[in-house]
């Protein structure tokens, strides 16, 4: 994928009503957008880079 489709993508990914996080196969979080900081409760800079499992996002939901 070319940087410009990259680009593209994230800007949908960013503009959607849905929440949307990105996280790697090693379990980093990449993205998150607006919609998903505010169903957390937490900004994406206090997301990005950290690692997450399935149990820590269901904490972050449950005690914002």
């Amino acid at each position: 994928m070319s940087n410009h489709s990259g680009a593209i993508q994230e800007s949908i990914m960013r503009d959607m009503k849905e929440g949307v996080m990105t996280i790697g196969m090693d379990g980093i979080i990449s993205f998150v957008n607006p919609a998903a900081e505010k169903i957390l409760g937490k900004k994406a800079e206090k997301l990005l880079k950290k690692h997450s499992t399935h149990s820590t996002l269901l904490e972050l939901h449950m005690n914002p």
